[in-house]
């Protein structure tokens, strides 16, 4: 693969039985979460013990969006269950949604060595769609869809994970919602603020309330934390080009510049981050300085961070290492 280098600027479904069993699932029902709160007042460890998840990391926008987890531990063998998603912290705590026969779904908490923390299991709140830590990994949100009703509800469950000094538990701190009844399709932490988007709109907890920022994107199609910041491409339709957006952790958006037709791969490492999109692949830093603007002469499928300033960038030639 032949690139040149330019110093310019410029959620994925999870499916498939994994061997787990005590983990969690996705999407629909709810109403006034006494029955969530009561689940979580039960939480109790499981007999399975995970030692090691494999991949430690994986990347969005790839052409297939599918993923497999290989789940390393004891009772993983006798159990079962279907994963629907999976979010790693900056600290190395798992969070994984599975389907459950109880509830609606079930999200469950690891700690950086693979011990049991907590299972929460949506009765009223619905399908589990999305899960996300804070940057102290202190709080963890959930988006969940009621679709019982005339029509679908979202709503936010958010979790305190607190720290008794010989392990970890954790306790339920808020449910919001909002009268948009587009759902919540992806949760994610900017600094110590959460936000959360629908398809074409951002929210974000405010004053104990989700607020709608001003703006509206005909249709968000990428969403990362990156350092404090969130970088967010979107489109204005089907076929339309993408743009990039950069927006703080007061809200604001700092940067919003076009990219490019056809994303391919996005990737995240500290306060950095790469997009392959056409024939090119984009470096920034969290503040919106690019770092590289490299050209590429292959289709992209995954881009990487690896160490020393390098990315790994998998094509339909090959595997490459690139210096940026």
């Amino acid at each position: 693969m032949k690139t040149k280098k330019q110093h310019k600027w410029l959620s994925p479904s999870l499916l498939g039985k994994v061997g787990v069993g005590l983990l969690c699932g996705l999407m629909t029902s709810c109403n006034n979460g006494a029955k969530d709160a009561k689940a979580l007042a039960e939480l109790t460890e499981s007999d399975v013990q995970i030692s090691r998840i494999d991949p430690t990391d994986w990347y969005v926008g790839m052409k297939d969006p599918s993923l497999q987890l290989m789940v390393y531990g004891q009772g993983i063998r006798e159990a079962e269950v279907k994963v629907k998603g999976a979010k790693l912290s900056d600290n190395g705590k798992c969070a994984i949604i599975t389907d459950s026969d109880e509830g609606y779904g079930k999200v469950t908490i690891y700690d950086e060595k693979g011990s049991f923390i907590a299972a929460w299991e949506s009765s009223d709140s619905g399908y589990p769609i999305d899960v996300t830590f804070s940057k102290d990994d202190s709080f963890f949100a959930i988006s969940t869809v009621n679709t019982m009703g005339a029509v679908n509800r979202p709503y936010i469950r958010l979790f305190a994970i607190v720290d008794t000094g010989t392990k970890f538990s954790a306790s339920d701190y808020g449910l919001y919602t909002s009268d948009d009844a587009q759902l919540f399709g992806s949760v994610v932490y900017g600094g110590n603020r959460l936000f959360t988007f629908t398809a074409n709109k951002i929210f974000t907890l405010e004053n104990d309330k989700l607020v709608a920022l001003s703006g509206e994107y005909g249709a968000i199609n990428y969403v990362n934390s990156v350092d404090d910041m969130l970088f967010m491409i979107y489109s204005d339709g089907i076929n339309q080009k993408n743009s990039l957006a950069i927006i703080n952790s007061k809200g604001e958006t700092i940067y919003d510049s076009l990219i490019g037709s056809s994303v391919n791969a996005v990737s995240v490492k500290d306060d950095k981050y790469a997009v392959s999109v056409d024939n090119r692949i984009y470096i920034f830093k969290s503040n919106g300085n690019v770092i590289s603007d490299i050209s590429v002469d292959e289709e992209v499928l995954r881009i990487g961070f690896i160490e020393n300033d390098k990315l790994v960038v998998i094509s339909t030639g090959g595997v490459h290492t690139i210096n940026y």
